[in-house]
């Protein structure tokens, strides 16, 4: 596991985003949703998705996205 200070620099970061680049009302409905993301169990995750590193992750999600097949 990661040490304290490096956890924190991770959140931080992802917070500063998510307020500098998110509206206020749309932070509100965003919440509802992530909440799913705290019972999502690991376990039932596909390996393809498991195995794969952050850099992998968003850049698949990118791509995705560019190409319209993202969902979001």
């Amino acid at each position: 596991m990661m040490n304290e200070s490096e956890y924190m620099e991770i959140i931080n970061y992802i917070n500063s985003k998510y307020h500098e680049q998110v509206p206020s009302p749309i932070r509100v409905l965003v919440k509802g949703k992530l909440k799913k993301i705290e019972t999502l169990p690991m376990t039932e995750l596909p390996l393809s998705l498991r195995k794969r590193t952050v850099e992998e992750l968003l850049l698949i999600i990118q791509d995705g996205l560019r190409k319209g097949i993202v969902k979001l």
